[in-house]
């Protein structure tokens, strides 16, 4: 699953689109800082975003 897909199917029962944006970009955020730490441990970068969500 990618990024955007686990992004919105995360957030599709928020009803409010400014805070369902507030809930993906934080996300987002989050498994980017995730990505990178992995990347750092040697994880190709695709495999590092597979791997944080």
């Amino acid at each position: 699953m990618d990024w955007h897909e686990y992004l919105s199917q995360v957030t599709r029962d928020i009803d409010d689109p400014g805070e369902a944006s507030e809930v993906r970009q934080e996300l987002l955020s989050h498994l980017t800082l995730l990505a990178e730490e992995l990347a750092q441990e040697g994880c190709d970068q695709e495999s590092a975003q597979c791997a944080s969500v």
